[in-house]
């Protein structure tokens, strides 16, 4: 009988496992592309060698669109080559944009919630627990005891 009882508990640790691991992967990537801002010239200065290189074994050269003086709907930025007219004008508003998706669909209460997860068992015993202290700091006046929190994890 007891069997019975403890399964349906172990499915929803797995389950919040899988919350954490994602949150963490999430985590992960949106630093990823953090970095790659910081780097933006250098990563991009491969990208476009690639496409280049690509694009001459078609018989093609890359060039960039032409402009007029006066646009109200997308702002071009002036550039004078090819390679810095797609960094500036389609590279960087696209990690940007990644970078602003991610934290509008996983902002900072979800991200809070989630490291409430961690007080879950099986998360315990995983050891990936991080950050519960800023939760127990924020929680303080809703735990029994918040000073022996440490102690009893």
């Amino acid at each position: 009988m007891s069997g019975t009882y403890c399964r349906p508990g172990f499915s929803l640790q797995s389950q919040t496992e899988d919350i954490v691991s994602a949150y963490q992967s999430i985590s992960e990537t949106n630093q990823y592309y953090r970095d790659l801002c910081l780097d933006m010239d250098q990563q991009f200065a491969k990208v476009f060698q690639q496409a280049v290189c690509l694009a001459s074994s078609v018989g093609t050269e890359p060039s960039k669109p032409r402009s007029c003086g006066c646009q109200q709907r997308c702002a071009n930025a002036d550039a004078t080559t090819v390679e810095t007219w797609y960094l500036v004008n389609a590279a960087i508003p696209f990690i940007n944009h990644i970078i602003e998706d991610i934290g509008a669909q996983f902002c900072e209460l979800s991200r809070r919630a989630v490291r409430l997860l961690g007080l879950v068992p099986s998360i315990i015993c995983l050891g990936e627990v991080h950050g519960l202290d800023k939760m127990v700091d924020m929680y303080a006046s809703d735990l029994p005891s918040p000073e022996l929190f440490t102690m009893e994890l």
